[in-house]
């Protein structure tokens, strides 16, 4: 997943730099964090996605969910608390084991079917690159509180805006 991963950072840095790039996006805010996702399609499935995972309200909490695809994170900016588990999708949650922080530059992966997590952004929200696999069979989407839609442009541009900043894509 690593490899896919390097291979969606350098897909991702190519697109950021042209303007006429069809990006696709999705505004979770169904559940704490909120996250803003655009992303472009790879070969075989994958998804190149760029994340902002915005701030958990003081007194929430963050969803535990499983990734129903193989998943791999290179956090861009900003740092993330995330807690992990490992049980069977759509069941009951897990126990967490481990708690941890991803700091900026580091690369994770989350593979298994039965791999959990929770992420709250330390101080600010965080901006990560994703890349995506096909789907786990059999295994679950994440129920939705409700209907997920795409970002509203003015949102979808402030994160290419703010991506290409990180990347250093400048025009």
């Amino acid at each position: 997943m690593l490899d896919q991963l390097e291979r969606a950072d350098g897909i991702l840095t190519k697109c950021l730099a042209n303007p006429t790039t069809r990006w696709y996006s999705t505004l979770i805010d169904d559940a704490f964090p909120n996250v803003e996702r655009i992303w472009v399609r790879m070969d075989n499935g994958y998804l190149a996605v760029i994340h902002r995972i915005l701030p958990v309200p003081k007194g929430a909490e963050p969803l535990y969910y499983w990734h129903r695809r193989p998943t791999g994170f290179l956090v861009m900016d900003g740092s993330y608390r995330t807690g992990i588990g490992n049980g069977p999708p759509g069941e009951s949650p897990p126990p967490i084991v481990r708690e941890t922080i991803c700091y900026p530059g580091e690369r994770r992966t989350m593979i298994q079917p039965n791999d959990w997590h929770w992420v709250k952004p330390v101080r600010h929200s965080v901006i990560s690159v994703n890349v995506v696999g096909p789907a786990h069979p059999g295994i679950p989407e994440r129920a939705t509180r409700h209907s997920l839609f795409a970002l509203p442009p003015d949102r979808l541009a402030r994160l290419v805006q703010d991506s290409r900043l990180l990347y250093g894509v400048f025009g």
